[in-house]
């Protein structure tokens, strides 16, 4: 079983590439954001399986 940090590392490592994209934009988490209210800890876990992209904003 993969860790969120690590599917969160996939995704950002290998994404660009496969999509065909030779990089992307850096962006940060907006902790602030309303999907995030109440997350505590382990924030990888939530932003794998409990929000949307809208809590990303451009760094």
């Amino acid at each position: 079983m993969l860790s969120a940090e690590r599917l969160l590392c996939y995704g950002a490592d290998e994404g660009a590439g496969a999509l065909g994209l030779e990089s992307w934009a850096d962006v940060a988490v907006n902790l602030e954001h309303r999907s995030l209210r109440g997350v505590e800890g382990d924030i990888f876990s939530a932003l794998v399986w409990g929000c949307g992209a809208d809590v990303l904003v451009r760094a």
